[in-house]
């Protein structure tokens, strides 16, 4: 029996002319919305869709409805619409909703840039040659969904992936390692929860707290290995990441489609294994330059703005990731384990603004002329020289480190006996081995291949500034031509507390100086006499001191600061000259003598 609305009419009757688009009498339409289109229940959306009404609720419609929920009464036909549509999706249909209106509310371009400029509001999303344009609930359907869904994951020509990020509202899932790295590099193409939605479109990964442990790791691998064997017997094993960071964003994927397990098994029975109640496809995947820092949330949450645009900016290019079409005929297991992954491309410190600085004249490098109040003394033999470099020269610096870190022995994800380093490393004039803490003339913990030379024009800002810190504290020795370590720091990056001890014992026991240049994000940059510890600091022993490092800085400790305790706590986001161009993140020189 259907429930009889005021003026005589069945809700069953009001949902059919819903669907077919019509406009009847006696409260059809909600009062607050009497210029706005007419709310279209999910389950009828294809067959309107079909007919050529709109695939997709509009804005202006998903902002009506937020309204009319609020505003009718309980025997309104559009609440009953409403509920009637919520309950056929077994829950989960209005959340999807909202999340959608709220990230095109947040995004002033997304209807230009996904719809192409001109479909206008409630257009189907144009996905490319062989994916049809679909509605943005979950379960809708468009023409042979099997084919086009597998076109899709399978090369079908998307819309850009820049553009669609840059006219996304900043959503983003959180979900934990491996399985996040192993989906914005290409590698998983679903990912599985226990709810539905209604996203369609560019989706930002963020990888949470979590630590994967070793064991699960190379469980999960093994795992995709074996399906990418089976699925493309003939393609190259696959190359898995060489880090997992962790509470950090790392990339992208565009969700194509959200299918119920029972929908995923049907299009794809030989597709990835995955047990969850929804199945998310996913393509295009790209990764950041380096991870950033953030606190995920939820479902789908939402960036804030100013990480948004450092993302954007930092985005690698489309890469070709090995894929495998998901309705090929499986083959035998392979016997072989899993191949390791080969060096991720080189960091470019320039990003994607690289090529506009194609033939500009190099920068000078120097420092600006030092005044009593650039130098703070914070400790016999620590120094610190605030402010000593203009823009122009980190300008500079940067230009230079980017030319050297972008060759084939420039920046490498370094590895220690316990684990990865959160920071990109570059060796000049020697190599140092952070498995073995030792320097060489060559990488043979990476490569094999021979560092760069330390350039001249580098050192030169290291003896005035090492000379600059002995004026102003004799205990300073005069520093002697040796090597620099490149640190490149993400917003997530840190380097734990340590000493820098490698160097001969010549060099160590003369005090010869460290001098550690700041170019980018700030810092917070803590040190101490002895080697801190959590206990004792807890008995009210004091804690590491803490100065903040701002771009243009340069640290000098040596004497009897020589071996002293220091660690990187904290990266200042956005925190840096606007007119410095470098990508997010924190450049770090240290040169020292060997």
């Amino acid at each position: 029996a259907h429930t009889h609305l005021s003026n005589g009419s069945t809700s069953a009757d009001r949902t059919s002319s819903l669907a077919a688009g019509g406009r009847a009498d006696g409260g059809l339409r909600n009062p607050s919305l009497a210029t706005r289109a007419l709310f279209v229940p999910r389950a009828q959306r294809h067959s309107a869709a079909a007919s050529g009404g709109d695939g997709v609720v509009s804005r202006a419609q998903a902002e009506g409805l937020s309204h009319s929920v609020c505003k009718v009464q309980h025997d309104n036909p559009w609440l009953e619409a409403l509920l009637q549509a919520e309950e056929e999706s077994e829950g989960g249909f209005l959340e999807g909703l909202a999340e959608r209106g709220n990230a095109e509310r947040q995004a002033q371009s997304v209807d230009a840039a996904v719809n192409g400029g001109g479909a206008g509001p409630g257009a189907g999303l144009n996905a490319g040659p062989g994916v049809a344009a679909c509605g943005s609930g979950d379960g809708d359907r468009c023409g042979n969904a099997q084919g086009q869904r597998a076109g899709t994951l399978n090369g079908a020509t998307l819309e850009s992936s820049a553009a669609t990020a840059e006219a996304s509202g900043g959503a983003c899932l959180s979900m934990h390692q491996p399985w996040a790295s192993l989906l914005v590099h290409g590698i998983k193409k679903v990912e599985g929860r226990s709810w539905r939605t209604a996203h369609r479109g560019w989706l930002w990964i963020a990888a949470t707290a979590r630590e994967p442990d070793d064991a699960e790791i190379a469980e999960v691998e093994a795992r995709c290995a074996a399906h990418h064997a089976a699925t493309a017997p003939h393609a190259a094993p696959l190359a898995f990441p060489s880090a997992y960071p962790t509470a950090a964003l790392l990339g992208g994927v565009y969700v194509t489609d959200c299918l119920s397990q029972e929908e995923y098994r049907s299009s794809f029975p030989q597709g990835e294994e995955n047990s969850s109640a929804y199945v998310f496809l996913c393509a295009q995947p790209r990764t950041l330059t380096l991870p950033i820092a953030v606190k995920g949330s939820h479902k789908i949450w939402h960036l804030e703005k100013d990480v948004a645009a450092a993302a954007r900016n930092s985005l690698r290019a489309p890469t070709a990731a090995p894929t495998a079409a998901l309705t090929a005929a499986p083959t035998a297991a392979p016997t072989a384990p899993a191949t390791k992954a080969t060096p991720a491309p080189p960091l470019d410190l320039l990003g994607a603004s690289a090529a506009s600085q194609l033939g500009r004249p190099a920068a000078t490098i120097a420092l600006k002329p030092i005044k009593g109040r650039n130098v703070r003394v914070l400790q016999d033999g620590l120094v610190l020289l605030k402010g000593v470099l203009d823009v122009e020269a980190q300008q500079g610096i940067v230009q230079l480190c980017r030319d050297l870190g972008v060759s084939a022995a420039g920046f490498y994800a370094p590895k220690t006996r316990d684990g990865a380093m959160h920071l990109h490393m570059m060796c000049l004039g020697k190599h140092w081995n952070p498995v073995t803490n030792r320097y060489e003339d060559v990488r043979s913990n990476v490569d094999s291949r021979r560092v760069p030379p330390l350039p001249p024009s580098l050192w030169s800002i290291v003896a005035d500034a090492a000379a600059a810190a002995t004026d102003a504290c004799a205990s300073i020795p005069a520093v002697r031509p040796g090597i620099c370590l490149a640190n490149f720091y993400s917003h997530a990056g840190r380097l734990g507390m340590h000493q820098d001890k490698s160097e001969s014992r010549d060099s160590i026991s003369r005090g010869s100086p460290v001098v550690s240049v700041s170019i980018g994000d700030s810092c917070d940059f803590a040190y101490s006499a002895v080697r801190p510890d959590d206990t004792e600091m807890a008995m009210g022993a004091a804690k590491p001191k803490q100065v903040r490092l701002d771009s243009g800085d340069v640290l000098v400790f040596g004497g009897p600061a020589r071996l002293l305790f220091h660690s990187i706590t904290k990266i200042y986001a956005n925190n840096r000259p606007a007119e410095l161009n470098m990508i997010p993140g924190r450049l770090n020189l240290t040169f020292r003598e060997l």
